[in-house]
């Protein structure tokens, strides 16, 4: 139909359509372009504060990288302590934070300061993902143990949330079974740790063993 109107009738279609049309249009294209504009912006942001995060963990990696030759010294223990609690406090949506609380825990406990480490642990559990959790929920119980514990430390070891660590959470309750004085139950803890123990575990199947050979030899 439109190929038998006149260029000036076509015109006036187009004037028309415009004057009814035309605002909602300019509004839908200024909406995409600013939405497409902050995702742009967000997107830079992230990576931003990735690479910030990063940068900070690299810098507190090689502040405590003495650590396992020799004790960190005193300003290296505050430098570190600064850098954890920057990436917690301004950084907790990243997995370098999460990182940062194990290695804190790990530094704490090497220094005797157990409630240091419940909370750096605690800080990883929060907000790690599945996997942190299984080993910061391992060694918090661990540290509980330290503290003779028993109670939380038994709570925590019953997490069965992942088959691969199985076999250590059971080897951590007959340790606190063990502790505890009850026997029977550590030995029922290591002989199920052996059972879920993958055959490339050779030290800790023998640690295992060593632990059981220890019961039986007190049991007599």
């Amino acid at each position: 139909m439109a190929d038998h109107l006149s260029d000036q009738e076509q015109l006036q279609v187009i004037k028309n359509w415009w004057t009814q049309n035309g605002r909602y249009l300019l509004i839908c294209i200024a909406v995409s372009v600013s939405a497409y504009l902050s995702w742009q912006w967000w997107t830079a942001s992230q990576q931003q504060h990735a690479e910030q995060a990063s940068a900070i963990y690299s810098e507190l990696v090689a502040s405590v990288v003495t650590s396992s030759v020799e004790p960190l010294s005193s300003d290296e223990l505050t430098t570190a302590t600064f850098l954890v609690e920057q990436l917690k406090n301004d950084f907790s949506d990243t997995a370098y934070a999460v990182n940062a609380a194990l290695l804190q825990a790990k530094l704490d406990v090497d220094q005797g300061d157990l409630e240091r480490a419940v909370d750096a642990l605690n800080f990883a559990i929060d907000n790690g993902n599945s996997d942190i959790q299984v080993v910061a929920t391992h060694r918090l119980a661990r540290v509980y143990l330290a503290q003779k514990n028993m109670n939380e430390a038994l709570v925590l070891a019953s997490y069965d949330k992942n088959d691969a660590f199985a076999s250590k959470y059971a080897d951590l309750r007959g340790d606190i079974y063990s502790a505890k004085g009850d026997i029977a139950a550590a030995v029922a803890a290591y002989r199920q740790a052996l059972s879920d123990m993958e055959d490339g575990d050779g030290i800790q199947r023998n640690l295992i063993e060593i632990k059981l050979a220890d019961l039986s030899a007190s049991g007599e």
